[in-house]
């Protein structure tokens, strides 16, 4: 409240004290004067009740720093439990990795219904006779999606490309639905481009679910329009050539896929150029644009590790640079990936892959962050990507920082990042910001004294989750 409000305030209460109390039987007005030391003295006990009341009704109501509950081991497996990913809408949690554990090698999932407070039983989602990698999940309503990357068990060779669907929170899910199956081929015949099929991309949005992969020379996807019952057949995106025993014309490094609406892009750096590339389609995926090059690089500067977020008509991407300087790069679209401005180099940062930059949107505002090698840099754009604020290094910790993650939600915005403090522990913080990123609170503590460091992060109606994986699967609510 402004106290620069309260002196008209007290003049019109007094006005209206002096014509309706202070007047006599006769309705004539009454001397004002009679009455000005008692008025004087209420004005100023209703000031100083005011003054008093006031912090307190803020402090009522203000955000509290957030708390983490005590660490839960979701997987309880001998063994491994790897490449977590998380996804959380309304008071729903869920989690997927795979591992070798009690069950044997298979796709774990589990599911919380009240803001990760507890677990129903883990879900095993696979056969244990193949070998699984990099599952990805997302979350929408009541819709639950996951795919991942199914593998012979004996020489590692791709497989499929695996999706399943639930449509109640997590409690069933659909039948299991190969969105590509290997043809024949004798095991470890790596001149077969399908021998370095990676595991997939995912992306939704409303009603629409989209699953991108790729292998050395070729990107793929499927686009499904109905909560992931249907998928409209195979598009192939790239194909580039090239000839057996030969690297090719180009070769498909890591892809990013994102989606708003009927806006769909795909995103991938070439491994032989070092540039990175897009393809973009504003119906839905049934038809994909020219190819356009984001980035412009020259010998020996190469890029790679690109990440896509898309909020309305604008598209963001950011990647890393390596070369004489390594360095978190960004580059923005306002029209569905049409036209872009000017790429920005954000800062520079650790040559590792635990250390790649990430971005959230919230309205004008743009969010990135990117490691280091002590340091969670952290940069603000205030309009859609055109320019940026001074970077902040959020961590205040001794030890090398690994995985650092944003989110950003109705005007707050949540960073995340581990610590690695000796080879066997690790730490995982939070920090807050109520402004928009303008400023944050203090670091909070999520996981203590973890071993495993494969991060994890998700937030949804200001609650935070966080968990690890590697050995086991550690998480944390606040």
């Amino acid at each position: 409240m402004q106290t620069g409000a309260f002196p008209k305030v007290f003049i019109r209460f007094k006005a209206q004290i002096a014509k309706r109390c202070c007047a006599d039987k006769s309705n004539k007005p009454v001397q004002y004067s009679k009455y000005a030391s008692k008025l004087k003295l209420l004005l100023v006990v209703i000031l100083s009740v005011m003054i008093v009341v006031s912090p307190l009704i803020h402090f009522a109501f203000a955000e509290k720093p957030a708390t983490f509950s005590k660490p839960k081991n979701l997987s309880k497996d001998e063994g491994f439990s790897e490449f977590p990913r998380i996804a959380a809408s309304g008071k729903d949690v869920y989690l997927v990795w795979v591992g070798d554990g009690n069950n044997g090698w298979a796709t774990y999932f589990k599911r919380s219904n009240n803001y990760g407070a507890s677990f129903k039983p883990t879900v095993v989602l696979t056969e244990q006779n193949k070998s699984y990698f990099y599952p990805k999940v997302e979350a929408s309503g009541d819709n639950v999606y996951l795919a991942w990357l199914t593998a012979n068990a004996e020489a590692a060779d791709p497989l499929a490309i695996t999706f399943k669907a639930s449509h109640n929170h997590g409690k069933t899910f659909d039948p299991t639905i190969d969105l590509w199956n290997r043809p024949p081929v004798e095991p470890g015949n790596f001149t077969d481009p399908a021998s370095s099929t990676n595991p997939p991309e995912l992306a939704a949005d409303d009603e629409n679910v989209y699953v991108a992969w790729q292998n050395a020379w070729n990107i793929y996807i499927r686009a499904s329009h109905d909560n992931g019952n249907l998928f409209e057949e195979t598009q192939h995106l790239v194909s580039y050539h090239f000839e057996d025993g030969e690297v090719g014309e180009e070769q498909v490094g890591g892809i990013s896929i994102a989606a708003s609406g009927a806006d769909v892009y795909v995103v991938w750096n070439g491994r032989l150029s070092g540039d990175i590339f897009l393809k973009a389609s504003q119906d839905g995926g049934d038809t994909f644009g020219p190819t356009i090059t984001l980035s412009n690089n020259s010998p020996p500067n190469f890029s790679e590790a690109p990440q896509a977020i898309a909020r309305g008509a604008n598209l963001y991407v950011t990647w890393v640079t390596f070369g004489y300087q390594s360095s978190a790069n960004f580059i923005a679209s306002t029209d569905e990936g049409i036209h872009f401005n000017e790429p920005i180099i954000l800062g520079g940062i650790q040559p590792s892959s635990v250390s790649f930059p990430r971005l959230a949107a919230d309205g004008e505002n743009v969010y990135a962050v990117w490691g280091g090698l002590n340091e969670a840099f952290f940069r603000t754009s205030h309009d859609r990507g055109e320019t940026f604020d001074q970077s902040l290094d959020l961590n205040e910790e001794d030890g090398f920082v690994y995985f650092p993650q944003i989110v950003a939600q109705d005007g707050f915005v949540y960073a995340s990042w581990l610590v690695e403090h000796s080879f066997e522990t690790n730490d995982v913080f939070v920090r807050i910001s109520q402004d928009g990123g303008d400023s944050f609170g203090a670091p909070i503590t999520a996981l203590d004294d973890v071993h495993d460091f494969e991060l994890v992060f998700a937030v949804f109606a200001k609650q935070i989750y966080v968990a690890v994986g590697g050995l086991e699967v550690t998480f944390a609510h606040s």
